[in-house]
């Protein structure tokens, strides 16, 4: 069932379009870059809403082949799911490099942009295409955890130290970001440029990593995983003897 509604999400996301951000080509508003902090809150406050409605739509698929592949502990015993993982890593990065293609030779302008109606399907297949690319690179990253889990070495422990502690490097990652690249506070946008930008996240993740490792080794969960960790089972209510 899981699998059928997943489907069904996908096929949502890869309707043609002109919506997609993959082939806009409007300014950010100030919703997206707000000039000062009031502006940030009081644009966002009417924006918030719809994208929480709306948002998760395109998440819906990744989520639910989530909650069926969990439980059958496909990621976790990958030599057991050797060819379902290895066909997800053929067919997932093989359909997204593909469907890539239209818009990455438009930006490159290897190719004339096209109608406006040709970019209403090339950008949802765009996106699409970058679903099966994420599900393509966890397969290949599970195929590979084969080889090193035997004797993981510091690198492959600081890179599952990241991954267990997710949540709190994501949250540091967009700190940088928001210092980087807000227009009231650094306003790095405009200086640079694609390549600076690149290193600048490059850094930022190793950063991350050497932080999330430094708490492995101190036995450290994380912040936000404690807090997630403590909220989640002080919603449950608490056995005793005669609920038992």
């Amino acid at each position: 069932m899981h699998r059928i509604v997943a489907a069904l999400f996908f096929a949502l996301t890869a309707l043609p379009s002109a919506d997609s951000l993959a082939t806009s080509t409007d300014a950010p508003d100030q919703a997206m870059l707000p000039p000062d902090l009031w502006t940030q809150f009081a644009e966002r406050i009417t924006v918030h809403p719809f994208i929480a409605l709306l948002g998760p739509i395109g998440f819906f698929c990744p989520f639910l082949v989530g909650l069926w592949a969990g439980p059958r502990r496909i990621l976790e015993n990958p030599a057991r799911h050797r060819r379902l993982l290895t066909t997800t890593v053929v067919v997932g990065i093989g359909a997204a490099v593909l469907g890539a293609q239209p818009v990455s030779l438009v930006l490159a302008r290897v190719i004339d942009r096209p109608s406006d109606d040709a970019l209403s399907v090339f950008g949802p297949l765009h996106d699409a295409a970058g679903v099966l690319g994420g599900f393509g690179y966890a397969a290949l990253i599970a195929l590979l955890s084969i080889r090193f889990a035997p004797k993981p070495g510091p690198i492959t422990l600081a890179i599952a130290a990241t991954g267990q502690r997710s949540l709190t490097c994501y949250l540091a990652q967009s700190v940088v970001w928001t210092v980087a690249f807000a227009p009231y506070l650094l306003d790095l946008s405009g200086p640079l440029g694609v390549t600076t930008t690149a290193l600048l996240a490059a850094a930022t993740w190793l950063a991350t990593v050497l932080l999330a490792d430094r708490m492995r080794r101190t036995g450290y969960r994380g912040p936000f995983e404690l807090l997630i960790r403590r909220v989640t089972y002080r919603s449950r209510p608490k056995l005793t003897a005669r609920t038992t």
